[in-house]
């Protein structure tokens, strides 16, 4: 093989692995998305989200300068730069969103919180991503959290059959996170 071919081989690598580092990101992220929204639902899903922004970004705009300087060295086409930038775009800030909700989770050792909640409305969930992700029926109950506003708990339709609003009150035990996104370990029907 020629130091040419060697070159060229070198670089082709170089670009595969670029590329397929932060495809494989955009595959554990969603894994990591799905069983920690699953697992460890989050009631603050917004301020999650912002903090996966933030850091994923920022993770994102390092590696990014970082892989476009090395592409251009090797001389790569505008078609590979544009492909390697969208998969990182995607890649990075995935992963951290997954990664977020599935440590503070699992790695929450807080001792648990038992509350009890008035259920103040029931409904059956519409959009197609709320339901692809958190399920498709929820109660919203009086928080514990603020004055006057309320939760809205995704429950399991038999759950959600079960009560009755104005009447009935559940038991709520949530954990407060290891990065502080207060999570729900269990709902029940209180006695």
């Amino acid at each position: 093989m020629s130091d040419q071919a060697r070159t060229r081989h070198r670089a082709d690598n170089m670009i595969t692995a670029l590329i397929g580092v932060p495809a494989t990101m955009i595959t554990a992220g969603v894994c990591l998305v799905i069983m920690g929204l699953s697992t460890y639902p989050p009631l603050e899903g917004t301020r999650v989200l912002n903090m996966a922004l933030i850091y994923g970004g920022i993770l994102a705009m390092v590696y990014i300068a970082l892989g476009l300087y090395m592409l251009r060295q090797r001389g790569a086409r505008a078609g590979i730069m544009a492909i390697f930038f969208a998969v990182s775009l995607c890649g990075v800030p995935a992963l951290a969103l997954g990664s977020i909700l599935a440590a503070n989770g699992a790695l929450d050792a807080s001792p648990p919180n038992i509350l009890g909640a008035m259920v103040m409305d029931k409904e059956t969930v519409a959009h197609p991503s709320e339901r692809f992700f958190r399920g498709s029926h929820a109660l919203h109950v009086r928080s514990w959290r603020a004055t006057g506003q309320q939760e809205k708990l995704y429950v399991e339709k038999e759950f959600h059959d079960q009560a009755t609003p104005f009447k009935d009150t559940i038991v709520v035990k949530t954990k407060s996170g290891l990065f502080g996104f207060e999570w729900i370990v269990s709902l029940e029907m209180a006695p």
